[in-house]
Order: structure tokens, then sequence, then C-alpha cells
């Protein structure tokens, strides 16, 4: 009798363990699953915020403004004053602005290849590397700049009536030509630049670029004077980037628009 109780609660023994090692395989396969649905929520979680992170560097906007920037307000001769945030890395370094401060025009210095900072510690020289010089002013109209500009290259002067004609240029550009002038040579002696337009499709100058031509300076640069409404702006360059003219020219309109606040 005893041997059968024994057995009895042997028997017993080993359904309870069965039971408990049934329980702990489920719970194990529960517990499993959960943990690949948790990586695998993790897993996506992960890459939306990767995506999220890149998608917001491929939006950075053009103006980098490094780690600091000040706010300044330009004064146009006439129309609404300009508010602008500007990151302090386009400055030289030794005559930063006030922050908050007023003024006529800016001047920047940056990187002709994607319109960052000029690296700091490289003098800001056309000759050492893709220098791109910005300037934010206030211009006459274009028709006017780009007629003084063609009288003083070919020799005419400023009581002469010219009339001016595009010829097709380099690059998608045009070329103003006239007639010589009375005094041939005196354009000979003072032009110094090639003059390069660009118009618009209504036939209204919105780029107007200066090269200087080889031999005339040590140092050759390209002048491109574009239109942006009450404050335009005027780029320089060295001449082999002259085949980008468009992309610089957008890429300075998109750079204001960028500094604007607001």
């Amino acid at each position: 009798m005893l041997w059968e109780r024994r057995r009895h609660r042997k028997s017993q023994l080993t359904a309870r363990d069965k039971k408990i090692q049934w329980i702990q395989l489920l719970v194990d396969v529960f517990l499993g699953q959960a943990m690949i649905w948790m990586l695998r929520c993790s897993a996506k979680l992960l890459a939306f915020c990767m995506f999220f992170i890149g998608s917001a560097s491929h939006a950075a906007p053009l103006c980098q403004h490094g780690d600091r920037s000040i706010q300044l307000t330009i004064l146009p001769p006439s129309g609404e004053p300009l508010s602008l945030q500007v990151g302090t890395a386009y400055f030289d370094q030794r005559f930063i602005p006030r922050d908050g401060s007023s003024r006529e025009g800016l001047l920047l210095t940056m990187q002709a290849t994607d319109f960052a900072p000029w690296p700091r510690g490289l003098r800001p020289h056309s000759s050492e590397g893709p220098m791109l010089s910005y300037l934010l002013t206030p211009f006459l109209p274009f028709d006017v700049v780009a007629d003084r500009k063609a009288r003083s290259e070919a020799g005419y002067r400023s009581t002469e009536t010219v009339v001016w004609t595009d010829a097709p240029g380099p690059f998608g550009l045009s070329v103003p030509t006239a007639p010589p002038p009375p005094s041939p040579q005196r354009g000979q002696l003072i032009g110094k630049n090639d003059i390069y337009i660009s118009r618009n499709v209504t036939g209204a100058i919105t780029d107007i670029i200066s090269c200087r031509r080889p031999g005339r300076e040590p140092f050759q640069y390209c002048q491109h004077m574009i239109e942006a409404g009450e404050m335009d702006i005027r780029i320089r360059y060295a001449p082999e980037f002259l085949p980008d003219w468009e992309r610089l020219s957008s890429g300075a309109k998109d750079f204001l628009n960028c500094m604007v606040k607001g």
C-alpha cells in the first residue's frame, strides 16, 4: 500500500511538472513573440527617425547660420526696411556687425560651390579657391547700368547716342553690341572687361556680368549683378565659374530669401 501511494504521488508530481513545463513554454513563446514584435517596432521607429533626420538635413536652409546668427536691418533708399538673419560665419571675423544694427548694404564671403561660409583662416581671395563675394545693395535700373558699362568698355561718351543690340554670347548669355564709336581707340585704351547680359521672357535685363579680360590684371574675376527687387545682389567670383552663372544667380536669390525673416 505504501508503495502504491508513493507511485500515485509520483505520477501526480510528474503531471504537475508537465503542466508547469507547458506553462513555461507558453510564457517563453509569448515573451519571445512579444520581444520580436518590440524589436520590429523599434526597428520601424528607428527607420522612421532616421528618415525624418535625413529629410530634415536635406531640407536644411541654403544660408547655413552656423553656431551663431545676428539680426540686421537693411535700409534701402526707398521702400520698406529689410529685416535679415545672418550667420556670423559669413562675415569677416574682424568686423562682425552688432546684433540688431541697421545698415545700407551687406557684404558676405562664401563658397561659390554651395554657398557655405568661407573657411576661417583662409584669406578671402578668388585666387585661393572658389571664393564668392556677396554684396547686397540697391542699384540703378539694370538697363541704365548695362548701358553705362557697355558704353565705358566700347569707348562711347555719355553724351553720344547708342543703339544696342543683343548678340549671342557664351553659356546662353548675350553681348551688348553697337556700331564702332567715333573714337574706337578710346575703347581700346580704357576697355578692360567683357560685358554679358541676360533677359527674362519680357525682355527686361535680370543679370549683368562683367569679366576682366586676361592680361589686364594679375587676378581675373567676374562681377555679376543680379536683379532682386528693391535690394539687388552683386556677387564676384573667378572666371572659371562663369559657365555656372545661372546656378549662381538662382542660388544668390535663394540665399537672400533664406536670410529674410518672417
